[in-house]
């Protein structure tokens, strides 16, 4: 994770020299919070949350911290993200983004295992690392956001006597579509 911080260090150095060359058009600090669908790999949808506080570098770049929720069915999914974002299209009421970011993902299962019945209100939980990619516009102080986060799959092992061991796959990956409103960052 350090290689990382300091891999995105290196990268915006020259932006930030480049800020002090121009005037910028909007205020530099910004916070999304936005709500939206998600879609998983297994075909069920489910519920997206995210707040995202991001400071913008040269008019051109965004760097921000994500934190987002997901539910469906019996699992749930937190992650918080380190984001980096560019704007191809800056128009004085729009703004065209690409970008990804590199995370840790909390995935939590709860309620009924599907393959033993008796057994429910179990929960599991595992932090591992995942990334994403978005793509989204603003248009004002409106955002409408595509995004694919590569979260780990969860393995669930249940051991219960008279049972055989059962390992149980969740695939977490999901494409989120997201409507959110933007405080801060508007026009100078």
């Amino acid at each position: 994770m350090k290689k990382a911080c300091w891999l995105v260090c290196i990268c915006l150095a020259p932006a930030i020299n480049l800020n002090a060359q121009i005037n910028p058009v909007y205020q530099a600090f910004q916070v999304e919070i936005a709500g939206g669908l998600a879609m998983l790999n297994t075909g069920s949808t489910g519920g997206v949350v995210k707040i995202n506080p991001a400071y913008t570098i040269a008019g051109r770049y965004k760097v921000g911290v994500q934190m987002e929720g997901v539910g469906y069915c019996n699992t749930t999914t937190c992650s918080s993200i380190l984001t980096l974002d560019y704007y191809f299209i800056t128009r004085p009421a729009f703004r065209l983004s690409a970008g990804g970011g590199y995370g840790i993902y909390n995935s939590s299962l709860f309620g009924q295992s599907s393959k033993i019945p008796e057994e429910s209100g179990s929960q599991w939980t595992s932090g591992k690392r995942g990334g994403t990619l978005r793509m989204g516009f603003q248009w004002h102080h409106m955002s409408l956001e595509m995004a694919y986060n590569f979260v780990p799959t969860l393995y669930v092992s249940n051991s219960i006597i008279g049972y055989p061991t059962i390992t149980e796959t969740y695939k977490n990956g999901f494409f989120g579509l997201t409507l959110g409103i933007m405080v801060g960052g508007g026009k100078k």
